[in-house]
């Protein structure tokens, strides 16, 4: 799909395309432990947060019918960035995505991650026109469950030793899921 330059609004935020600025403020979300304890990655440095960064830029630019769209999450009232959202493309016959979302240290428990999280999955259903989205998290994560939860996507199931933590250590992840439907009728019943 030919998307270019995406911005979307909610009452607070601004979801964004990522600009090379950004990288500085997402390599210092990662110095909280809370925040880095669930990146699949681990810890950001602030190296690895420019080459994220153009490297998400350099393939937006160059993707004809993009798959992935990684952008920010912008306070309004600040101006800061304050997270990240992204859906990505995972099966394009079958119409399938994945979405997920990371708010940095500060700016938890305020429900932004939740407000970013209900306009990606609008833009995945309404933009996109996916039929189906997921997600995933660590069972341990209780926030980014309680969002999951929040938005609506119900639990689906458990992938069990899915992600190494160490070199003996694997965690276990859930997965919830949502399709068109359940989102058209999520709408309704907020209408």
């Amino acid at each position: 799909m030919q998307f270019n330059n995406i911005r979307m609004e909610t009452d607070r935020l601004i979801i964004r395309e990522h600009v090379s600025e950004d990288a500085s403020a997402i390599a210092r979300f990662s110095d909280d432990e809370a925040f880095a304890r669930f990146l699949s990655g681990g810890a950001i440095t602030e190296e690895s947060a420019e080459k994220f960064v153009a490297k998400t830029l350099e393939d937006q630019a160059k993707e004809k019918y993009r798959h992935a769209f990684d952008l920010g999450v912008v306070e309004k009232s600040s101006g800061d960035l304050i997270g990240g959202v992204h859906v990505q493309i995972r099966d394009i016959p079958n119409r399938r995505g994945e979405i997920g979302y990371a708010i940095g240290p500060g700016y938890r428990s305020k429900g932004y991650a939740s407000e970013a999280t209900r306009q990606i999955i609008d833009f995945g259903f309404g933009n996109l026109m996916l039929f189906r989205l997921f997600a995933k998290c660590d069972c341990a994560n209780e926030a980014s469950i309680k969002v999951l939860e929040k938005v609506g996507m119900p639990r689906e199931g458990c992938l069990r030793g899915y992600q190494r933590q160490s070199k003996s250590e694997w965690s276990d992840w859930y997965v919830f899921g949502m399709t068109y439907r359940d989102w058209e009728a999520n709408k309704a019943s907020q209408s």
